[in-house]
């Protein structure tokens, strides 16, 4: 693939990402505190990319974020979990 290709797939998987944020994912009290700890993880340290890896549907991807694009996705997913929290 050419960084082009790359670039372009990024921003699909970006694009597929906000899109599905909008739906509602049930976090049970064990995950949600595992997944908060390692956002507070990530937030503190000075990283300039971070490589995540996202499991759906059997599919497992692996994006390398900017720390601009990461940040967004932290964000995105405290405002998911704290949707539901209380949730079981």
């Amino acid at each position: 693939m050419s960084h082009e290709d790359l670039r372009v797939r990024h921003a699909e998987l970006l694009d597929q990402f906000n899109a599905s944020n909008a739906q509602t994912y049930k976090v049970s009290a064990v995950r949600r505190a595992v997944l908060s700890e390692d956002l507070a993880n990530v937030e503190s340290r000075q990283l300039s990319a971070i490589r995540v890896g996202i499991a759906r549907g059997g599919e497992e991807s692996v994006l390398l974020l900017s720390r601009s694009d990461a940040d967004r996705l932290i964000q995105a997913l405290r405002t998911a979990l704290n949707a539901t929290e209380g949730e079981e």
